[in-house]
């Protein structure tokens, strides 16, 4: 699940540090999921992206909290 270009298709990106969630989100909501373990990793990205949807993890392992990431996000 590791994140790619823009797609014809509709995806969500998510920022979440467990796999398990990420399989389980895409399981059912029926779209692929791109995941990011660390916020500093989307952001990065975030201009090669055009998800329909992101979910944000609040606690991150890295001792990051998914929030902080969002208003990075808004202005690209």
């Amino acid at each position: 699940m590791a994140a790619s270009k823009k797609s014809d298709l509709p995806y969500i990106v998510a920022l979440e540090d467990d796999l398990i969630v990420c399989q389980l989100l895409e399981d059912i909501i029926g779209l692929k999921v791109f995941s990011f373990a660390t916020a500093s990793g989307v952001v990065a990205k975030s201009k090669m992206l055009d998800p329909v949807g992101l979910f944000v993890d609040i606690h991150l392992a890295s001792d990051e909290c998914g929030l902080d990431v969002i208003p990075a996000l808004k202005r690209t």
